[in-house]
C-alpha cells in the first residue's frame, strides 16, 4: 500500500477520462452518484465537464483540470467530500478567470505551485509550444525530475523539440572510442531500455532506482556517445543523472542480479523462515533502538543482515559447517551492539566485542566453542575496517592455524557483505566492491527487503504463533 501511495503521487496520470455516471459509479467508494456530484460541483463554481480520471489509479485518481486558466485540484470522489468542495475550490482558486502565474508566463513557477505531479505532463504537452525556447528545456527538466513514473508518456516528437534547445553542459568522461558508460536500474513498472532517456553514469545510484521502483528486476549497463548526452546532472542530490535521446544507449548487458521477483526470491526465503522466527525473536530482546529518518541503524537493520545471511547460508552453495552458520548468525545479530550514534565510527565493532563480553552477551539457539567465539569476535570487531586491517589481524593470531586462517577470513568477507548489502537502503551500496561470489548476486534482493516489514512478524505474534504461520507457509510450497 505504501509503494502504490508513493507511486500514485509522484507518478503520472495514465487515462485522462472525462467523468461519466459509469466511472463514477466504479471509482466512488461510498456510493456517490453523477448527479450529486454534478451539484455540489455546480454549487463550488466548478463544472464536472472539466474533470479527468484514471481506472488504472486507486489514489488521486481524478481531477479538476481546467486548461484554459490553469486550474487544477485533486477531486476526491466520496459523498463525505463533496461539502468541503466550495471550500476546497475557494482555497485553490482564490481568483477569477485565468491563473496569474500564466498571465505573467512564470513558468516554473506555475508548474510548481499549480499544476499537481500527476497532472504535470498533460498540461506540458498541451502547452510547451508557448513556452520561449530559451526557457523550455529549463522548465522541461524542472518537470522530470519530480516525476518518478512516466510510463512512457512524453511524446516523442515533444523531447526533440524540447532536447533541441537543451544547454551545453559538461559531461562524465567518455572512452577512447568517445562513448559513455551508462547505467539504469529497472523495476517492475519501468519504462524499457530502448524508450528510456534517463540513466546515470553512476551504478549506485542505479541500484536505488532498481530497488525503488518496483521490485528491482535488473541493473542494465550500456554506451551512449557523448552527442546523443541532453544533461548530465552530477552529483548525490541530482542522481548523476545523464539524459540521453532515447534509443540511443547500446551494448546493453544486464548485471548477474537475483531479480527480486516473486519466481525468484521467495525459494530463496523460504528455507530461512523458521531461523528467521527464532533468531529474529532473540534480536528483539538485544535493545537495539527503532530505525527512524535520521537512524539508518537498528532493529530492522539487524534483522534485514540476519535474513541476508540465512539466505546465504541456505543457498549460497558454499560448504559452510554447521559451527560456520551459527558464527554468521551471532555476527549478524549483535555486528553493531557497540554503535552509539549514526556518526562515522570505526570503533563501535571493538565496542561490541567489550560490551558482549561484559555483558556475557548470549543467544539462545547458538552454542559456539572457545574458537568459534574468538572468530565471531574477529568478525564483529572488524567488520567496520577496511578488508586489509581485518585480514592482517586475522592472520597475526596466534590462535589460529593456516587453515583456520584461511576459514576465517572467508567468513569475514560474507559478514562484511551481508552487512554491507543493506547498504541499499541509502543508495550507498557499490555492488563491484562485494567480495563473495553469492553476495554479488543479492544487491536486488537486498532492496526488496526494504519494503518487507520483517519486524511485524515478530511483533504480531508470539514465537509459537510464528512457528505455525512458517509451518503453514511451507506447506504451501510444497
Amino acid at each position: 500500500m505504501g509503494f502504490d501511495l508513493c507511486k500514485e503521487i509522484r507518478g503520472c496520470m495514465t487515462e485522462f477520462q472525462q467523468l461519466t455516471p459509469e466511472l463514477i459509479e466504479k471509482l466512488s467508494c461510498e456510493g456517490l452518484t453523477f448527479e450529486e456530484l454534478k451539484t455540489a460541483m455546480h454549487k463550488a463554481g466548478l463544472s464536472i465537464d472539466n474533470v479527468v480520471c484514471d481506472t488504472n489509479r486507486v489514489f488521486q485518481n481524478a481531477f479538476y483540470a481546467d486548461y484554459e486558466n490553469g486550474k487544477y485540484c485533486e477531486i476526491y470522489l466520496q459523498r463525505s467530500y463533496i461539502d468541503k468542495l466550495f471550500q476546497i475550490s475557494t482555497l485553490n482558486f482564490s481568483y477569477t478567470g485565468k491563473n496569474s502565474l500564466l498571465i505573467s508566463k512564470n513558468w516554473k513557477q506555475y508548474y510548481f505551485q499549480s499544476v499537481p505531479i500527476p497532472m504535470a505532463i498533460y498540461d506540458f504537452s498541451r502547452r510547451y509550444l508557448e513556452i520561449p525556447q530559451d526557457e523550455v528545456f529549463s522548465v522541461w527538466l524542472s518537470i522530470h525530475k519530480r516525476i518518478d513514473y512516466s510510463y512512457g508518456l512524453w511524446d516523442d516528437k515533444l523531447l526533440e523539440y524540447v532536447f533541441s534547445y537543451a544547454p551545453k553542459c559538461d559531461l562524465p568522461p567518455a572512452d577512447e572510442d568517445g562513448y559513455i558508460t551508462v547505467y539504469r536500474g529497472v523495476g517492475s513498472i519501468s519504462q524499457p531500455s530502448e524508450k528510456a532517456i534517463s540513466w546515470t553514469n553512476n551504478p549506485m545510484n542505479a541500484l536505488w532506482f532498481a530497488n525503488h521502483n518496483g521490485r528491482g528486476s535488473a541493473l542494465l549497463i550500456g554506451k551512449v556517445k557523448q552527442e546523443d548526452v541532453i544533461c548530465y546532472q552530477p552529483g548525490y542530490s541530482d542522481e548523476n543523472e545523464v539524459i540521453v535521446r532515447p534509443g540511443t544507449v547500446s551494448q546493453i548487458c544486464i548485471e548477474d542480479f537475483i531479480p527480486a521477483t516473486e519466481e525468484k526470491a521467495v525459494p530463496l526465503m523460504v528455507p530461512v523462515f523458521e531461523d528467521f522466527a527464532k533468531f529474529g525473536m532473540a534480536a528483539k530482546k538485544l535493545g537495539y533502538p527503532v530505525e527512524s529518518v535520521f537512524r539508518y541503524h537498528g532493529i530492522k537493520h539487524i534483522l534485514r543482515v540476519l535474513t541476508l545471511t540465512l539466505i546465504y547460508c541456505y543457498n549460497a552453495k558454499d560448504n559452510l559447517s554447521d559451527d560456520d552458520k551459527q558464527i554468521l548468525i551471532y555476527f549478524s545479530l549483535l555486528h553493531d551492539y557497540g554503535r552509539d550514534s549514526e556518526d562515522a565510527d570505526d570503533t563501535h565493532g571493538e565496542k561490541a566485542v567489550a560490551k558482549i563480553r561484559r555483558n556475557r552477551t548470549k543467544i539462545k539457539g547458538i552454542n559456539l566453542s572457545k574458537k568459534s567465539r574468538l572468530i565471531a569476535e574477529y568478525l564483529i570487531k572488524y567488520h567496520c575496517l577496511d578488508d586489509k586491517i581485518g585480514e592482517n589481524a586475522i592472520n597475526a593470531e596466534s590462535k589460529f592455524s593456516r587453515r583456520d586462517k584461511l576459514r576465517v577470513v572467508h567468513l569475514y568477507h560474507i559478514a562484511k557483505d551481508m552487512d554491507g548489502l543493506d547498504r541499499v537502503r541509502f543508495c550507498g551500496l557499490d555492488y563491484r566492491m562485494l567480495r563473495t561470489e553469492f553476495g554479488r548476486k543479492l544487491p536486488l534482493i537486498a532492496g526488496t527487503l526494504l519494503k518487507e516489514q520483517l519486524i511485524n512478524l515478530l511483533s504480531e505474534h508470539d514465537f509459537e504463533e510464528c512457528m505455525q504461520i512458517i509451518a503453514a507457509k511451507k506447506g504451501e510450497r510444497t
